[in-house]
């Protein structure tokens, strides 16, 4: 078997160093953040974002284990497994309780890693990956180390961004409850709410913040109340989990386990920039038929918007 050349390893990095890059730069995802109607979410279909959870994890399995001679059985029950697991974290942020936060993104995290381990053939708790940005703390129960941490580079990109950005350090409080960097910033550096409806409601303007491993709210969020923006955007960070999980943090090994020095790297980094789901939630319109998603136009916020409960 021919190995790769130190230029052609090089080469490879250098694509997902400069992909890390841009991704950070480029692509803030700042959140126009709205207070939705309750009733909205009350006519919210579960069913539809838990069918996409599903549906996400059973395809995410069978491309991973390459649609094997049993690759679709263990996909699909990784799909059914693992998918009902991520949209039960997403839940669970969803609820607004501070409490269930980091409960709610390490669900998703342990669904992702559910649906990527079946589907690749293995147990289903035989690699379990946690994100605590800007690390990845990856369980391994039957085989040693039973515990490896990494660092996320995109997350910590992300972290790096948002300090620049803000000139603050994160709300240490909403962090630990998060399970991640938050910050609490004056609402005139997130660009505040710039029109209000007839009712008070936020039209337009910015008071939240969510960029890859890292989120932002307004300390003062007008009619908003922090909670409701932090929810939101922890709603994004679920999203991010479950891409990073079935996708990223594979993609990462696949590149850098292939050589030598791709495999020092791997036992610290994990250059995670392959997330295909955020791509596609962003190019995607929202579900015509769920009025949670009639002032909103990605199916990225419709998603957010329509796990979330009543948030005070």
């Amino acid at each position: 078997m021919k190995s790769r050349s130190p230029a052609r390893s090089w080469h490879a990095y250098a694509v997902f160093l400069v992909a890390a890059i841009l991704l950070v730069i480029l692509v803030p995802f700042r959140c126009p953040c709205r207070a939705q109607d309750a009733d909205d979410r009350a006519r919210s279909d579960p069913g539809l974002y838990w069918g996409v959870d599903v549906s996400t994890a059973t395809l995410s399995g069978l491309v991973q284990g390459r649609f094997g001679k049993h690759g679709l059985p263990r996909a699909l029950l990784g799909g059914l497994v693992g998918g009902s697991l991520m949209y039960g974290g997403q839940r669970l942020i969803g609820t607004g309780l501070p409490g269930l936060r980091f409960a709610g993104l390490q669900t998703v995290a342990a669904g992702a890693s559910v649906a990527r381990n079946l589907g690749t053939g293995q147990p289903p708790w035989a690699e379990l990956t946690f994100p605590v940005f800007p690390l990845y703390v990856q369980v391994h129960p039957a085989r040693d180390p039973h515990v490896s941490v990494r660092a996320s580079v995109v997350g910590i990109g992300g972290i790096v961004h948002s300090v620049r950005e803000f000139h603050r350090w994160p709300d240490w409080s909403e962090s630990v409850l998060a399970g991640m960097p938050v910050f609490r910033v004056p609402a005139e550096r997130l660009q505040g709410c710039a029109q209000y409806d007839r009712a008070g409601q936020c039209t337009e303007g910015v008071v939240g913040h969510h960029v890859f491993g890292a989120i932002a709210f307004a300390d003062h969020p007008g009619h908003f109340t922090a909670r409701n923006v932090v929810t939101h955007e922890l709603g994004h960070a679920a999203q991010d989990v479950r891409d990073a999980v079935l996708h990223a943090v594979p993609a990462s090994d696949l590149v850098l386990r292939s050589d030598p020095l791709g495999r020092v790297l791997a036992r610290f980094l994990v250059i995670d920039v392959v997330l295909p789901l955020n791509l596609v939630s962003h190019a995607a319109g929202p579900p015509a038929s769920d009025p949670a998603c009639r002032q909103v136009n990605t199916f990225y916020e419709c998603e957010t918007e329509a796990m979330m409960t009543r948030v005070p």
